[in-house]
């Protein structure tokens, strides 16, 4: 169900738009855990990893930052873009 969430997101961006950030949030933490809990060699660890990286592009296009300028890997969180704020590179389409 959450790979169908990312894809249709990722598909649709207009879509993102009525998303709550908070539950995406919470999905990508979620993904975190079975990406970075689970053996390099398996489908599910892939797909988990896959899936953190898809909402991070989707909280981005939410206006989402993840960390703040001078901030350690453990002090950062997700957050409202701002000034500081670390922004993603997402690869955009042309048109």
């Amino acid at each position: 169900m959450r790979a169908i969430l990312v894809l249709a997101c990722l598909a649709l961006p207009a879509w993102a738009q009525a998303l709550n950030p908070q539950t995406i949030i919470r999905l990508a933490s979620e993904a975190n855990g079975r990406c970075r809990g689970g053996s390099g060699d398996q489908q599910p660890t892939w797909q988990a990893c896959g899936e953190r990286a898809a909402y991070g592009n989707i909280l981005e296009m939410l206006n989402w930052c993840y960390g703040r300028n001078n901030e350690a890997g453990y002090q950062m969180n997700w957050h409202a873009c701002g000034p500081g704020s670390l922004h993603r590179h997402i690869p955009r389409q042309k048109g």
